[in-house]
Protein backbone atom coordinates (compact mmCIF):
# COMPACT_ATOMS: atom_id res chain seq x y z
CA UNK A 1 0.00 0.00 0.00
CA UNK A 2 1.04 3.53 -0.71
CA UNK A 3 -0.86 4.97 2.23
CA UNK A 4 2.09 5.44 4.60
CA UNK A 5 2.82 9.02 3.63
CA UNK A 6 0.77 12.09 4.20
CA UNK A 7 1.07 15.73 3.14
CA UNK A 8 2.74 14.71 -0.11
CA UNK A 9 6.02 13.50 1.37
CA UNK A 10 7.79 10.80 -0.61
CA UNK A 11 7.24 8.05 1.96
CA UNK A 12 3.78 7.38 0.62
CA UNK A 13 5.18 6.99 -2.88
CA UNK A 14 7.62 4.25 -1.95
CA UNK A 15 6.62 0.84 -0.62
CA UNK A 16 7.95 -0.50 2.65
CA UNK A 17 9.68 -3.28 0.69
CA UNK A 18 11.68 -0.70 -1.25
CA UNK A 19 12.45 1.30 1.89
CA UNK A 20 13.73 -1.84 3.63
CA UNK A 21 15.85 -2.71 0.61
CA UNK A 22 17.30 0.81 0.49
CA UNK A 23 18.19 0.61 4.19
CA UNK A 24 19.83 -2.79 3.74
CA UNK A 25 21.99 -1.60 0.82
CA UNK A 26 22.72 1.75 2.45
CA UNK A 27 24.00 0.09 5.60
CA UNK A 28 26.31 -2.15 3.58
CA UNK A 29 28.22 0.73 2.04
CA UNK A 30 27.65 3.65 4.42
CA UNK A 31 28.59 1.63 7.51
CA UNK A 32 31.02 -0.79 5.86
CA UNK A 33 34.19 -1.62 7.79
CA UNK A 34 36.00 -1.30 4.48
CA UNK A 35 34.24 1.26 2.25
CA UNK A 36 36.48 0.25 -0.66
CA UNK A 37 35.58 -3.42 -0.49
CA UNK A 38 33.84 -4.92 -3.49
CA UNK A 39 30.71 -5.58 -1.46
CA UNK A 40 30.50 -1.96 -0.29
CA UNK A 41 31.03 -0.61 -3.81
CA UNK A 42 28.50 -3.03 -5.32
CA UNK A 43 25.96 -2.19 -2.62
CA UNK A 44 26.36 1.52 -3.32
CA UNK A 45 25.98 0.88 -7.03
CA UNK A 46 22.85 -1.25 -6.42
CA UNK A 47 21.49 1.45 -4.09
CA UNK A 48 21.93 4.14 -6.76
CA UNK A 49 20.44 1.95 -9.50
CA UNK A 50 17.43 1.12 -7.35
CA UNK A 51 17.09 4.80 -6.44
CA UNK A 52 16.97 5.77 -10.12
CA UNK A 53 14.53 2.98 -10.91
CA UNK A 54 12.15 3.77 -8.05
CA UNK A 55 12.34 7.48 -8.77
CA UNK A 56 11.46 7.05 -12.44
CA UNK A 57 8.74 4.41 -11.92
CA UNK A 58 7.15 5.39 -8.59
CA UNK A 59 7.97 8.98 -7.70
CA UNK A 60 8.29 11.07 -10.84
CA UNK A 61 5.02 9.93 -12.51
CA UNK A 62 3.00 10.63 -9.37
CA UNK A 63 4.87 13.57 -7.92
CA UNK A 64 7.03 15.33 -10.53
CA UNK A 65 7.66 18.22 -8.14
CA UNK A 66 10.08 16.01 -6.16
CA UNK A 67 13.52 16.28 -7.77
CA UNK A 68 15.85 13.26 -8.03
CA UNK A 69 18.29 14.90 -5.61
CA UNK A 70 15.52 15.63 -3.08
CA UNK A 71 14.34 12.03 -3.36
CA UNK A 72 17.88 10.73 -2.83
CA UNK A 73 18.37 12.99 0.20
CA UNK A 74 15.05 11.81 1.63
CA UNK A 75 15.94 8.13 1.14
CA UNK A 76 19.39 8.61 2.71
CA UNK A 77 17.87 10.33 5.77
CA UNK A 78 15.24 7.62 5.99
CA UNK A 79 17.93 4.90 5.91
CA UNK A 80 20.01 6.66 8.56
CA UNK A 81 16.92 6.94 10.77
CA UNK A 82 16.03 3.27 10.34
CA UNK A 83 19.56 2.19 11.21
CA UNK A 84 19.84 4.61 14.15
CA UNK A 85 16.48 3.51 15.56
CA UNK A 86 17.38 -0.12 15.16
CA UNK A 87 20.66 0.37 16.98
CA UNK A 88 18.98 2.02 19.95
CA UNK A 89 16.80 -0.84 21.01
CA UNK A 90 17.34 -4.51 21.49
CA UNK A 91 15.20 -6.39 19.04
CA UNK A 92 14.93 -9.95 17.93
CA UNK A 93 16.77 -10.15 14.61
CA UNK A 94 14.55 -10.93 11.63
CA UNK A 95 14.97 -14.40 10.13
CA UNK A 96 17.59 -14.18 7.41
CA UNK A 97 16.16 -14.66 3.95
Amino acid sequence: GASMGKDGDSRGLVSKEYLDRFAELFERFEYAKDPNSREARESESDFNSLLDQVYSTEVEPRCPSISPSAFKAFIRRHCQAIIANRDQKITCPPPSA
